[in-house]
């Protein structure tokens, strides 16, 4: 198995020859290099709402899913306080239902949107309302609406610690609740038993990654045994040229690796 450093430099120069000028800005700005300026390039992809379209094709409604992609790259770029980040939040926050969910919104079910973006999926709902808090956490934003999805997110959790639906959910609700409070609480300890149960070595490599890296995030420590384990795992997953593979296929394999190189990072720094 390759060494962290080595994986690190070979992803590093697999995104600078196969990235686009944001993916390849985003990783100058993960990488403390001056990076090009491109918000206006992403500002001028944005809605009048402040979100993001559909699979980011201009004319298409907003949605929460995209956005919260978006604020992926303002994230690496140190650019989610810009008005970008701004407005995008804001659209999170309209979006919010009373009961602390986020559910996409109707208008999207003529694009034939998947599983975790299909409106009134219970699964769905989940997962977006999971996703949405965790963008609230991040960006420092945890007041009313953020405490309200922790409670739907508590109130939906399985006897094992797992979130309704997608594998996902859970990784990313733990999260979320660990920002909360603590992740010594015991919603966030059961979710982390729920993950353990099921091997990081049977995931893709982005389930690997996006995981760490939504803990690193969340301030849940490197140290724990199952994070330690899925952190090796996931070093064993580089390609020959270079890459993580993605889940979502070939087309998101940059992205893919710019979190792994992300979560390499925050691994080795501590």
């Amino acid at each position: 198995m390759n060494t962290a450093a080595t994986c690190l430099e070979k992803a590093i120069d697999f995104i600078y020859s196969n990235g686009t000028r944001i993916e390849t800005a985003r990783l100058d700005s993960i990488l403390k290099r001056n990076p090009p300026h491109v918000l206006e390039a992403i500002g001028a992809l944005q809605n009048d709402d402040g979100g993001f379209p559909y699979n980011m094709e201009p004319g298409k409604a907003s949605t929460l899913n995209t956005t919260e992609f978006v604020l992926v790259w303002l994230h690496d770029l140190a650019l989610l306080d810009s008005e970008a980040g701004r407005k995008a939040f804001r659209f999170i926050l309209s979006m919010q239902s009373p009961d602390g969910t986020w559910d996409e919104k109707d208008e999207i079910m003529s694009y034939g949107p998947p599983p975790w973006a299909l409106p009134h999926s219970e699964y769905a709902i989940a997962f977006t309302t999971a996703n949405s808090a965790f963008w609230l956490g991040v960006g420092g934003l945890k007041e009313e609406p953020f405490m309200r999805a922790c409670t739907f997110l508590k109130s939906s959790q399985d006897e094992s610690g797992r979130f309704p639906g997608f594998l996902h959910t859970t990784w990313i609700g733990a999260s979320v609740l660990a920002m909360e409070k603590d992740w010594k609480v015991n919603p966030v300890r059961r979710a982390l038993s729920c993950l353990d149960e099921r091997a990081p070595r049977q995931w893709e490599a982005s389930q690997i990654s996006w995981m760490l890296w939504c803990f690193s995030l969340a301030g849940i420590p490197s140290s724990i045994p199952f994070v330690r384990r899925a952190f090796t795992e996931l070093l064993t997953r580089q390609e020959k040229d270079g890459r993580f593979a993605s889940e979502d296929g070939d087309s998101f394999s940059v992205n893919s690796t710019l979190e792994a190189v992300k979560v390499i990072i925050a691994h080795t720094s501590r």
